[in-house]
């Protein structure tokens, strides 16, 4: 029996497998028990900009106030352009026992806080079999914590990384595959309807057309941070099975690698979209 990865997770399954609903993280646990998982560094980097920086965040309340009330009350007063921050952040509240009293709640949701900050990260690489190629840099700084409490994550920009920062090099590898890409979004029609090529999309089509004649200013683009969907697919290219939420820009970038797609819907259902099927439902 190959002991090789067969099921790439998504940032979205990563971090709902830690502060998912219960049903949602055992149809998860469920998915992972019968499969050799694996995440890449670009995912890697998204959970450390997109989950743990808000648990800095939610850290930092949770040590100015004295109730769980009043950390709710913070996070309903983020404004509409951080909606994200606020929903993971409820999520995490939501994840404290409901049972326990409100003193010994906000006590926990400290500890837990301070435990992923600390540690989780570190839990999360040795849980799963990480996929290093693109050589993030990003994703390689370590979580510090400072004197004040505070905690540093390193730059999150490739352009400020310097010679640190692998992706030209990787991406370079990847040609003939950006290549591929790069020919189906072209015929692929734009919008917002189901099964249409996204913003995301659109932008990772764009940055494909500059690196492809020129690769010299990619680190300037920020492409982590930029296209992370790209990045991801690429990454995940060796691996037969791609497990998402977020199946909009996933449905076309599997079916291009020739991977099958397992989506895992905000109902808990999953539909499997095997990589031999000549037609998949939209996303």
């Amino acid at each position: 029996m190959s002991n090789e990865p067969d099921l790439f997770l998504d940032t979205t399954i990563v971090i709902s497998s830690l502060i998912g609903a219960p049903t949602t993280r055992k149809r998860i646990s469920e998915r992972l028990s019968s499969a050799k998982p694996c995440l890449g560094l670009i995912v890697f980097q998204e959970f450390k900009r997109r989950h743990l920086k808000e648990l800095a965040y939610l850290h930092r309340v949770s040590c100015d106030v004295q109730s769980i009330q009043e950390v709710n009350r913070r996070i309903e007063k983020l404004p509409p352009q951080q909606q994200r921050k606020a929903r993971i952040c409820q999520q995490v509240v939501n994840t404290i026992d409901e049972q326990a009293d409100d003193k010994d709640r906000l006590e926990r949701l400290r500890l837990y806080c301070l435990e992923m900050l600390r540690y989780g990260w570190a839990d999360v690489l040795k849980r799963w079999y990480l996929v290093p190629f693109s050589r993030c840099a990003c994703a390689r700084y370590p979580i510090q914590e400072r004197k004040n409490g505070q905690f540093q994550f390193g730059s999150d920009m490739c352009s400020k990384t310097g010679n640190e920062c692998g992706i030209v090099e990787f991406l370079e590898s990847k040609r003939s595959l950006i290549e591929k890409i790069m020919e189906y979004l072209g015929s692929t029609p734009s919008g917002t309807n189901q099964g249409e090529k996204s913003a995301e999309l659109q932008r990772a089509e764009e940055f494909i057309r500059e690196f492809l004649v020129s690769s010299s200013a990619v680190r300037s683009k920020n492409p982590c941070s930029t296209v992370g969907d790209l990045l991801i697919a690429l990454e995940s290219a060796d691996v037969p099975n791609f497990y998402t939420k977020n199946a909009k820009e996933s449905q076309h970038l599997c079916r291009v690698l020739g991977q099958t797609l397992v989506v895992l819907k905000s109902n808990d259902e999953e539909v499997i979209c095997d990589k031999n099927e000549p037609q998949w439902p939209k996303f």
